[in-house]
């Protein structure tokens, strides 16, 4: 899996720059294993540290916001132990909070005395401020279009790379791995129901950080 994410070609365009999305991986892979691989004894610990590590990661650049969200979701959908589902859920957004308010609340109080927006110089059109134009500086070219393209936007991108940027590429692990990941699921969830929902949890967590 490791392999096959750092051979993408998204991961291979970043090498020798500063956009550092790959190395910004390290924080939800991090906190996805404070999930799982937490004992009973921990379980409440490690919600709040897999909270910390998504939200600083987040934090540190927001474009990483939809993979802690995906964290978020395989939180709730781990079967409860020491810990109940809701209580996991408040001590690992309390963690996010908290990581997310180190990592990025010197640059957002910046930029809101620097500008008036915390964001800046993006979403002007919801925090306003002098500098920015009081519109969406996004583009909606490269985003999806209805609910139809959100969950089928990796097919969607991978049939035409011009719904996506201007420099052509074609990537086929998405669509290739995506399924053997929910297959994998199904199978370990009908063979294994007493440790099954862990896997089918990640799953749905990795849809959820796509959809987002």
């Amino acid at each position: 899996c490791t392999f096959a994410g750092m051979t993408a070609a998204t991961a291979v365009s970043e090498l020798g720059t500063t956009y550092l999305d790959s190395a910004l991986a390290i924080f939800p892979l991090s906190a996805l294993a404070c999930l799982v691989c937490a004992s009973p004894r921990r379980e409440r610990a490690a919600a709040i540290l897999a909270g910390l590590l998504a939200g600083a990661g987040a934090g540190l650049k927001l474009t990483a916001l939809p993979w802690a969200l995906g964290v978020l979701v395989v939180a709730f959908l781990l079967p409860p132990g020491h810990c109940a589902r809701m209580q996991r859920l408040a001590r690992f957004a309390i963690g996010g909070a908290l990581g997310f308010a180190l990592a990025a609340g010197p640059s957002l109080w910046s930029n809101y005395a620097s500008y008036g927006n915390p964001m800046y110089p993006l979403y002007a059109d919801w925090f306003g401020g002098e500098v920015a134009p009081p519109f969406d500086a996004g583009d909606p070219r490269w985003s999806p279009q209805g609910l139809g393209e959100y969950l089928t936007w990796p097919l969607i991108w991978t049939l035409d790379w011009r719904r996506v940027g201007e420099l052509p590429f074609r990537d086929l692990r998405v669509v290739v791995w995506l399924p053997l990941l929910l297959v994998a699921a199904i199978m370990t969830l009908r063979r294994h129901r007493a440790t099954g929902p862990v896997l089918p949890a990640v799953a749905v967590g990795v849809l959820a950080m796509y959809i987002s």
